[in-house]
């Protein structure tokens, strides 16, 4: 069975196609000229030998009319099948890209998808071959497949078609008028899709097609499906608006698309790297995509996997198996061979050109015609890719033109092929096309001139601007190519070389022994030349290497360095050395000075044009205000850099910000939100390899399931990440999730742990930053407390807080003062447990902390109910209420609720007191309070006031709110 999409059955049965085929020959359209219908249209009078014999008409050939079949498991293209239905609001549809793009199989797919609408035209579809530019034959097989809509249409066109061919030679106008007259009656709009367009080269088919297009009616659709341009001309078409064009930029496979389409057809799983090494080599090419699914398709090893995917990323140095040489093939069997000899030659003289123009073909060839055949080469199917509107300058697909590079090789030979590349380098140079020059400098193994070139084009960037995304990874990709030896020789490029390692390469041992080798060539270098400016670079390296190993102490240290060395205009070294000190002074505690050095980078962020790096500076920014206790506006910064961050798929800052929500939650008590955050954090924190990230919300995380409740669990939580990361985690990384063990190992009273923890950390303090060292003392104090060396812990405690006040450290201070009343309680100094309590809360009560408090357990909440009557200032009042009321909500049972209650209050409610609350929140009146629990009116009273004493009101609204707090209704 045939298929052919017409309607809503979108099927035409090869017994419909057949009678379509019967009824042209019935009508002289296949047949012979012996045809009855032949000598009906002759006169005859004029059937003598000297008569104009009709001439000899084959029959047409069916499957031609048939559309592709549709593949099942083609990719989803859901934009491109979108694209395809708005150009219906249009008289054509124009899909003009080289071959392999998928063209006829997206028609197709979007016929199948669509052909169930009640709406979508009748779709009939022709496949053109180089026969068919006989123009006889191109218009039988158009009145063909609109006679798959209505057979009677095009009967008279049929007729006038066949009198072209007869004296008095009807012109092929009457034919086209009368074609386009029945399909402008269409009871039902159809649609002509006509593939392999580009085939037909005949002028007079391309004026009688243009003639048709001009007058298109309503009622019919064209699409049309060719490689390079059309063979007539679109411009008053498209001048009217009536032209959809659909480029091959968008029939190009995007990054997702490409890694959709793989994980579809293949078996296992390629790494997001490879995934992207495929994207970039092949850029969108579909067929070239179905090309290395076959090869890998057939891997049984994954050693023959890595082979494969080497062999298509790498250089043809490299074996390649025998489906990567069908694309090879492809290129020589369907373009190359069917060029002329003189075209062969342009192209193999120009295919290595990374892009081209006439003079340099000229320069390059000896001749004075190459804006000629580049004009015959874009207009036709070699893959040359405008890269201006003017089209002056254009490029070769990358894969057609290692086909033609190869192709080179074979008939002109490797020295052949290096002069030439010579010559285009310079050729380059001298025009100021860096690029291209370094490019045919590498085709030419001329690699002392490559790197000289290099070096030459860094100058330029330097001069201007750092290199962009894209300039790093084709710097990359150059001076991995270089030989050691030329490499060594500048050590500006070393530079880049270890820079491009770090941001570009696995995390592995032997990669940062390289990037630690060339930095020490490059400042060999420039200490023999004492050039201070470029040690201050390395210097500045450093610094960040250092800071991302963990070893902060050394990574201030290098940066400060560099800072006295680095001339203002040095932006991207001064940003990294300002950020090294800044996160080094967060980690010291030192937060005024943390904040001077990251608001000094912000604005060399904006002078970079650094969006990035920019909310990188203002996340820290952000930790600055949280540690400083501002809650509030560090919350309003993250939400702010989270928004721009989603908004371009950062995750990288994504995961920092959710993490550092995920504390400011926490602290308001917002225990659902806190978890929530920390989970996308850890999440996104694996992912990215932050590891960071993934300590504090691991730590958070462990630290809200032992408040749940969940010791056992929130203790595996953090011995299995230390397990883990035993050797990969930096230093002040796992103390600081240890001290969060040691923590929840406190609170479930196991001394002996934290004995051992505290024995362990005692000589190891030298390479810590300041920061860690007072939490991790913070937490001895707790020790000494927990085994009643108050006097001990207070000293330590004391020695903290006066500390922290010196650097700015607010946080830290605050959660030292909570513990430091607890110890002053211990030793009944009251007083003292009160002004400490009281600074406490003045400072935290508008920033909205919570689990500051809570984190403290019973004898707090004894302490802040004992604070109660001796407040007077409404706003702290209400503040510690509200603390109150968050204690009580923490109680896992009614009993307890009452208890706890019990305790929140200054002094308790008596069982009475407690039912005429509920009846006077419920807003009973006294008489109705009276009559409720059978006593007077008087003893109401008395109830009433006692109960404003003990909840510190003097109003029952007052006293409402207080209830609700304690869940006393």
């Amino acid at each position: 069975m045939l298929k052919c999409y017409a309607g809503r059955s979108a099927q035409l049965s090869l017994e419909r196609l057949e009678d379509i085929a019967a009824k042209l020959s019935s009508e002289g359209a296949v047949l012979p000229p012996q045809s009855q219908h032949s000598q009906q249209h002759t006169p005859r009078a004029e059937r003598t030998a000297s008569t104009f014999a009709s001439p000899s008409l084959e029959p047409l050939l069916l499957p031609k009319l048939q559309l592709p079949r549709h593949q099942p498991s083609l990719l989803q293209r859901d934009h491109l099948l979108t694209l395809l239905d708005q150009g219906l609001e249009y008289k054509v549809t124009l899909i003009s890209v080289a071959a392999g793009y998928g063209k006829t199989t997206l028609v197709s797919h979007w016929l199948t998808t669509r052909s169930q609408r009640s709406d979508f035209p009748h779709a009939a579809c022709i496949t053109f071959d180089e026969g068919d530019n006989d123009p006889i034959r191109f218009w039988r097989y158009m009145i063909a497949a609109c006679q798959q809509w209505q057979p009677e249409l095009g009967k008279g066109a049929l007729d006038l078609l066949h009198e072209h061919l007869l004296p008095s030679f009807k012109p092929l106008d009457a034919m086209l008028i009368a074609l386009l007259n029945d399909v402008s009656h269409l009871e039902h709009p159809g649609m002509l899709i006509l593939d392999n367009l580009h085939v037909i080269t005949s002028p007079q088919i391309a004026a009688t097609l243009s003639f048709f297009l001009e007058h298109l009616p309503a009622s019919l659709h064209l699409v049309l499906l060719v490689r390079g341009d059309p063979p007539f001309s679109l411009a008053r078409l498209r001048a009217r608006n009536e032209v959809l064009d659909i480029s091959p930029l968008s029939m190009c496979f995007s990054l997702e698309e490409t890694s959709a389409f793989l994980a579809q057809e293949l078996s296992f799983t390629l790494s997001p790297r490879a995934v992207h090494q495929v994207y970039e080599r092949l850029e969108g090419w579909p067929v070239g995509l179905r090309f290395l699914v076959e090869m890998l398709r057939w891997s049984a090893h994954e050693q023959e996997i890595e082979h494969i995917l080497t062999a298509f990323f790498g250089s043809t140095e490299h074996s390649i198996s025998r489906q990567a040489l069908n694309i090879h093939d492809y290129f020589l069997h369907e373009i190359f061979h069917t060029l002329s000899e003189e075209m062969q030659t342009f192209l193999l003289h120009t295919c290595m050109l990374p892009r081209l123009t006439a003079s340099l073909c000229d320069a390059l060839t000896k001749r004075d015609d190459s804006v000629h055949l580049l004009t015959m080469l874009r207009k036709g199917d070699c893959f040359l890719m405008s890269l201006d509107w003017e089209g002056t300058w254009a490029r070769y697909h990358p894969l057609f033109a290692e086909a033609m590079q190869q192709e080179a090789r074979r008939s002109l030979g490797e020295e052949r092929i290096r002069a030439l590349a010579i010559r285009a380098s310079r050729w380059y140079e001298a025009d100021g096309l860096l690029p291209e020059a370094i490019e045919t400098a590498f085709t030419a193994a001329a690699y002392h001139r490559a790197a000289r070139l290099i070096a030459r084009s860094l100058e330029q960037h330097q001069q201007i601007n750092e290199p962009g995304t894209t300039e790093w990874y084709r710097l990359k990709r150059w001076l991995e190519r270089l030989p050691e030896a030329d490499l060594e020789h500048h050590p500006d490029l070393c530079l880049y070389a270890a820079r491009n390692l770090l941001f570009h390469s696995l995390e592995a041992p032997s990669c940062k022994e390289r990037i630690h080798h060339l930095l020490l060539v490059a400042e060999h270098h420039w200490r023999e030349t004492n050039t201070t400016a470029k040690l201050a670079e390395v210097f500045a390296f450093r610094a960040l290497l250092a800071r991302q190993e963990g070893r902060i102490l050394q990574s201030v240290s290098w940066a400060t360095q560099a800072l006295a060395w680095l001339p203002q205009k040095a932006v991207t070294w001064r940003i990294l050395a300002l950020s090294a000190v800044g996160i080094g002074e967060l980690h010291n505690g030192i937060l005024v000075t943390a904040r001077e050095h990251f608001l000094a980078v912000l604005p060399l962020n904006e002078q970079q044009g650094s969006p990035t790096g920019a909310r990188a500076t203002r996340s820290r920014l952000s930790r600055v205000s949280f540690e400083m206790g501002e809650l509030r506006q560090a919350a309003e910064q993250l939400r702010q850099i989270q928004a721009e961050a989603r908004s371009v798929s950062d995750h990288d800052d994504i995961a920092r910000t959710q993490g550092e929500l995920a504390q400011i939650f926490y602290q308001w008590n917002d225990l659902a939100a806190a978890e929530q955050a920390a989970h996308e954090a850890l999440l996104l924190g694996e992912q990215m390899n932050i590891e960071e990230v993934q300590a504090r919300a691991s730590a958070l995380l462990a630290h809200i399931e032992h408040r749940h409740g969940q010791t056992a669990q929130a203790m595996h939580r953090l011995t299995a990440w230390l397990a883990q990361r035993q050797t990969t985690a930096s230093l002040h990384t796992s103390r600081e999730v240890q001290a969060r063990l040691v923590r929840i190992q406190l609170a479930d009273d196991d001394l002996a742990s934290v004995r051992r923890w505290a024995v362990s950390h005692q000589n190891n303090e030298e390479r810590v930053p300041r920061y860690q060292r007072q939490c991790e003392q913070l937490l001895r104090a707790r020790f000494f407390l927990a085994r009643a060396e108050t006097i001990t812990a207070i000293e330590l405690l004391e020695q903290l807080s006066t500390a922290a006040l010196r650097t700015g450290h607010l946080h830290f201070r605050l959660e030292v003062q909570v513990v430091l009343a607890l110890a002053y309680a211990k030793l009944r100094a009251y007083e003292k447990a009160r002004e400490q309590l009281v600074e406490v809360l003045e400072t935290t009560r508008g920033e909205g902390y919570l689990r500051l408090f809570l984190d403290e357990g019973k004898e707090l909440a004894l302490l802040l109910r004992a604070l109660l009557p001796s407040l007077h200032e409404k706003a702290l009042l209400v503040y510690v209420r509200q603390i109150l009321g968050a204690f009580a909500q923490e109680s896992r049972s009614s009993d307890e609720q009452k208890v706890v209650d019990t305790m929140l209050l200054p002094e308790p409610l008596s069982p009475q007191e407690q039912k005429v609350l509920r009846l006077l929140v419920a807003g009973n009146s006294n008489a109705e309070m009276a009559s409720a629990l059978v006593v007077s009116i008087n003893t109401i009273r008395t109830h009433v006031q006692s109960i404003y004493r003990k909840l510190g009101v003097h109003n029952r609204l007052a006293a409402s709110a207080v209830a609700n707090q304690l869940k006393h209704v």
